[in-house]
């Protein structure tokens, strides 16, 4: 059985190398809101075991890049042209914009708010309708190299920041694609700080510090953290 990646970025590229690195290489694939999983190279694996979403769809004018985008390939598995065994979808901590404040986790309820909410709980339900075994890591702001123009610490004047650094989300999601087959599950995944006036504070209902800030602001508290990087 094959192991696939759609989306060669800055953190899909990584993963690659990590998962590669691990023994497990992945074949690059388009992904085509109508067509599916596309091969430019030839043809489209019919058995897959692992299949990683790791992109970042154009968003058109008052819409969002991610609507419809798994419609292709729910339909190859429907028409029984592929057989899946595990999907991974990198989201992000966009689906929460409704909620104004309070604590929200991985499993907080999400409502569209936005195009972009809207488009990626979307995209959430199709990849868990895909297969029994599905992985929805929706990641907060992402730093690192290639993503310099996010700064937690310096646009925390107004309201928290949450962050993860690329290099940390990448090895994370690596973790995520080698484990055995499980049940469905959704991660809320951040470096397990909160950002605020240029101070940084442990994720942690319990601070007094931050009991007060939920009630003003939305605060996330990870399922993962990711390792602070040496």
């Amino acid at each position: 059985m094959s192991n696939v990646i759609c989306g060669q970025g800055r953190l899909g590229g990584r993963v690659t190398a990590l998962l590669a690195a691990r023994q497990l290489p992945l074949i690059p694939l388009r992904l085509d809101r109508d067509a599916g999983l596309i091969n430019p190279a030839g043809p489209v694996p019919a058995d897959i075991d692992r299949l990683l979403i790791c992109l970042v769809p154009r968003h058109p004018d008052g819409g969002s890049g991610w609507t419809g985008l798994l419609n292709g390939l729910q339909r190859q598995l429907e028409r029984g042209e592929l057989r899946l065994r595990q999907v991974l979808l990198v989201s992000s901590t966009a689906v929460y914009e409704s909620y104004e404040h309070g604590w929200v986790t991985a499993s907080s309820p999400v409502t569209a708010a936005s195009a972009r909410s809207a488009g990626l709980i979307e995209a959430e339900q199709t990849a868990r309708a895909l297969t029994a075994d599905s992985c929805i890591v929706r990641l907060a702001g992402i730093t690192g190299p290639g993503y310099e123009r996010y700064d937690p610490v310096a646009m925390s004047q107004q309201q928290p920041r949450h962050a993860i650094d690329v290099r940390a989300a990448a090895a994370l999601i690596a973790e995520l694609a080698l484990r055995p087959a499980q049940a469905a599950r959704t991660e809320l995944i951040t470096d397990g700080y909160i950002y605020f006036r240029q101070q940084r504070y442990p994720a942690q209902p319990s601070l007094p510090e931050l009991a007060t800030l939920a009630q003003q602001h939305r605060l996330m508290r990870p399922s993962l953290s990711a390792p602070e990087l040496s």
